[in-house]
Formats: C-alpha cells, structure tokens, sequence
C-alpha cells in the first residue's frame, strides 16, 4: 500500500510539475499578447491620427479649388471685357476715319488726330492685353489646380 502511495505521490508530483510549466507558459503567451495588443492599438492611434490630417488636407484642397474657380471666372470675365474693349477701340478708329472724310480736315489736323486715337487705342489694348494674359494665367493655374487635385496628386 505505502509503494502505490509513493507512486500516486510521484504522478501528483509530475502532474504539478506540468501544470506549473504550462502556468509559466500560459503567462508568458499573456505577457506576449497584451505586448502585441499594445503595439496594435499604437499602430490604430498613429492611423487615427493620419486620417484626420488627410480629411483636413482635402477640405483645405476643397476650399483652394473653390478659390481657384472663383478666380478663373473672374479672368474669364476680364477676358470679355478685354475682347469688348477692343472691339469698342476698333469701332472708335473706323468711326474717326468716317469723321475724317466727312469733316474734310486738313491732313495735318487729321494726322494728329489719328495718331492721338491710335495712341490711346494701343494704350489701351496693351492695357486689355496684359489683364487678358494675368486672366489667362489664373485660368491655367487653376484648371491645373483642379486637374491636380482630380488625379489625387
């Protein structure tokens, strides 16, 4: 009786022995786990983070595109006024030249006169040139604003 009392006591022995290392075991696959829970959750917050940066970086894309439209419709509109200008300058030299065979002024007069007309036309059209070209480079700028922010670049 005391032999198989020795032997049931060696089997609880190696049986406590067992569970202490699968005891060890378990706590080292727990210590491992929340390392790697952690590690995870600093991972989600940085990506929390990136995302919020990327929604504020498109609204303020949003609000530059919206700027960008308003001004090329602006240039477009000093375009018009541009092209209206020259039309007005070209009707104001036919209508000088129409006075001039009316009126039947001297050359001399006419000359000057002409000349004063063509000045301030050219003034002018240069003015309305230069406002066209600033409206035609605010146009450029902001169709390749927009074609930027369409293709995600």
């Amino acid at each position: 009786n005391m032999e198989m009392l020795v032997k049931a006591h060696e089997a609880l022995d190696r049986t406590h022995q067992k569970l202490g290392a699968d005891v060890h075991m378990y706590k080292e696959s727990e210590k491992a786990m929340a390392k790697e829970l952690r590690h995870r959750k600093a991972i989600i917050d940085r990506l929390h983070s990136q995302v919020s940066r990327l929604q504020e970086d498109v609204e303020n894309k949003d609000i530059e595109i919206q700027r960008l439209v308003q001004l090329k419709a602006v240039g477009n509109t000093i375009v018009e006024s541009v092209h209206s200008l020259e039309d007005r300058c070209q009707l104001l030299v036919s209508k000088e030249a129409h006075a001039r065979r009316s009126a039947g002024l001297s050359q001399r007069k006419v000359q000057q006169l002409q000349q004063q007309l063509e000045w301030r036309c050219h003034t002018s059209t240069t003015h309305a040139q230069l406002v066209a070209q600033q409206a035609q480079k605010l146009s450029s700028l902001s169709g390749r604003t927009t074609n930027a922010a369409g293709t995600g670049a």
